[in-house]
């Protein structure tokens, strides 16, 4: 028989499932004054908190689901233990007001904006805005679709002679991603043009990108709908019974958790005793995981995280990783190689004849200085004329271009064993690896064809982690064509920062090793371990905030942060333990109430 807590569990998963997850409320909103009544009263230290009734409908409607499905919990439960959350997330939040003001000797009851510096204060503004600017252009977008909803026809039957054809549009390549930000330095001054202004007192057009609001002026009527949105957020927010200020304070609180939790670990500083035993328990882990399927474990422990991988099994060694630069072939130079080779049997023709073709590849460059969202008038009205989209303007330098273009405005195309022999020159003549690295990653996002160099998925980019593809020393390894693989083999062979090029049916492979794994060329490197200054990661050389990390550099960062949450885990769980029972208190009337009512909207009875 089922007992009655699974059951009600299974009722209220489906009752849940069907409205949180379909985007309805469970709990239809109340008037102002029901919503802000009081379920339980926080008191810590003359200092006092409540948790209202509509933060805790809120929380239920995100919550419940997962209690039930994943715990089990009947309505009460999930209820009960909600409320005790969020209760229980005030007195820590009061605790920690009361900790910050005793070390800073002011009263505890001084404003949680107080207790912040400048720097801190300007931090929660920043994610205040955030929140609040998702929103509004949400709110705007849809005020905008609303009001032309009935013009979206006609707008659409415009002239096909009247439009750029689509087709014939190059796409930009992807732009290199921005130079890592710097760490948020809380104990430097504010400087003033740093400042976040509240989002309600910025200027209009600073609620939007400059493209945003320079595309958003050229659509006649569109700009006045900047106010109408600003409006309808007020609106939302107050139906909501919320405030820009009520962010703000969220936000405030957050800041000062974090302020705490960067006291209690400020002093951490791990000694080489420490390190030691995070890096044996690195191995030990490692030879675990390894001792099973290891080829399989080694290469997917490789391929998602280097920075803990220290011990490299003997049989496994070998591996690589590399940049591939691809000069594709044009379409009109692949169906020639199809055709050619559907009629030829003997391969060692094909690949001459291959190779041949590809001598011939044009490439071309991106613009260095190109900017997606740059606005320029000129290569506007060249496509509003329906003149060639790659003729973008008459303007000597144009960041709006993708793309190298000529004195008239067409695309400049390179020879390919032009650009190869260019790059290599730039190769040779660079004098560290670190160079050398820059210079292929350079190159990479300036006449790379391969879309897959630009993924963000782990190691296998050159994004993210940045180290580009994984080659298999394995002759086994058919994760690529026979040439790109054999090729890397090659390379991965001669060591770090080596390469060459091969040709496949797809054009020209330029690669570089990026990356080695286990090298046994780099001292301390023996017995099938990497030693604690064995960079694990290669940083931008051009970017002071993106350097170079050995393991120990990443140990000692995991060690502190893991410290750090240790501390803050057990004065929290010592603060909460020894005052919840004195601190918390439900109103009773208030809370069976909001209970009673919830079970009858879910169609559960007690």
């Amino acid at each position: 028989m089922m007992n009655i807590k699974k059951f009600l569990a299974v009722i209220l998963v489906t009752i849940i499932a069907i409205t949180v997850f379909a985007g309805c409320d469970v709990i239809t909103k109340n008037e102002e004054r029901d919503y802000n009544q009081s379920l339980a009263t926080v008191k810590y230290a003359g200092l006092t908190s409540t948790v209202t009734k509509g933060e805790f409908n809120e929380s239920f409607n995100s919550l419940a689901y997962y209690y039930v499905y994943y715990y089990g919990y009947t309505v009460d439960e999930a209820a009960s233990s909600i409320l005790d959350s969020l209760a229980q997330r005030k007195l820590l939040i009061l605790y920690v007001r009361d900790e910050i003001a005793k070390k800073q000797g002011v009263a505890n009851t001084t404003a949680v904006a107080d207790l912040l510096n400048a720097v801190e204060k300007n931090e929660a503004v920043k994610s205040a805005n955030e929140s609040m600017a998702k929103w509004y252009k949400q709110v705007f977008e849809e005020l905008w679709k609303e009001a032309n909803s009935s013009t979206d026809d006609s707008t659409d039957d415009k002239k096909d002679d009247d439009k750029v054809d689509e087709t014939d549009k190059i796409a930009a390549r992807p732009t290199r991603p921005d130079k890592a930000e710097a760490e948020v330095d809380y104990n430097a001054e504010l400087k003033p043009e740093d400042a976040e202004i509240k989002f309600f007192e910025k200027a209009k057009k600073d609620l939007f990108t400059a493209k945003e609001w320079e595309e958003l002026n050229k659509v006649e009527g569109k700009v006045d709908y900047v106010d109408k949105a600003l409006n309808e957020l007020k609106k939302q927010l107050a139906d909501n019974y919320k405030s820009y200020d009520y962010y703000l304070n969220s936000a405030y609180e957050t800041q000062l958790i974090s302020k705490y939790k960067r006291e209690l670990g400020k002093d951490f500083n791990p000694d080489d005793a420490a390190i030691k035993s995070e890096y044996d328990r690195y191995v030990s882990l490692n030879k675990e995981k390894f001792s099973i399927e290891t080829k399989a474990n080694y290469k997917t422990a490789i391929s998602s995280s280097l920075t803990n991988t220290v011990y490299h099994p003997t049989s496994e060694h070998g591996y690589g990783y590399v940049f591939n630069i691809l000069f594709k072939f044009s379409n009109d130079q692949s169906t020639e190689l199809k055709n050619f080779t559907a009629g030829q049997p003997d391969k060692t023709i094909v690949e001459k004849y291959r190779a041949q073709l590809a001598n011939k590849i044009e490439v071309m460059k991106s613009n260095p200085d190109y900017d997606p969202d740059e606005v320029c008038e000129e290569c506007e009205k060249a496509q509003k004329d329906n003149k060639d989209p790659n003729k973008y303007c008459t303007k000597e330098k144009c960041n709006a271009r993708p793309y190298e273009v000529d004195s008239e405005g067409n695309i400049k195309k390179y020879n390919v064993m032009d650009v190869i022999n260019e790059l290599t020159a730039k190769l040779d003549a660079a004098t560290s690896f670190e160079a050398k690295r820059e210079i292929a990653a350079q190159y990479v996002y300036m006449v790379n064809d391969d879309t897959g160099m630009y993924n963000t998925s782990s190691n296998n980019a050159i994004t993210g982690n940045g180290n580009g593809y994984l080659i298999s020393p394995h002759e086994d390894d058919k994760t690529y064509v026979e040439e790109f693989s054999k090729k890397g083999r090659e390379l991965v062979n001669n060591g770090l920062g080596s390469y060459g090029w091969c040709v496949t049916d797809y054009g020209i492979h330029f690669m570089f090793v990026s990356y080695i794994p286990y090298d046994t060329t780099v001292s301390g490197v023996a017995d099938d371990l990497i030693p604690l200054d064995y960079i694990v990661y290669y940083g931008r050389e051009d970017d002071e905030n993106d350097k170079n990390k050995t393991l120990r550099d990443v140990i000692v960062q995991d060690l502190k942060s893991k410290n750090t949450e240790a501390r803050y885990q057990i004065a929290a769980q010592n603060a909460i333990a020894a005052n919840k029972d004195n601190s918390i208190s439900r109103n009773k009337k208030v809370w069976e109430k909001t209970v009673k009512e919830l079970k009858k909207s879910l169609g559960v009875k007690d």
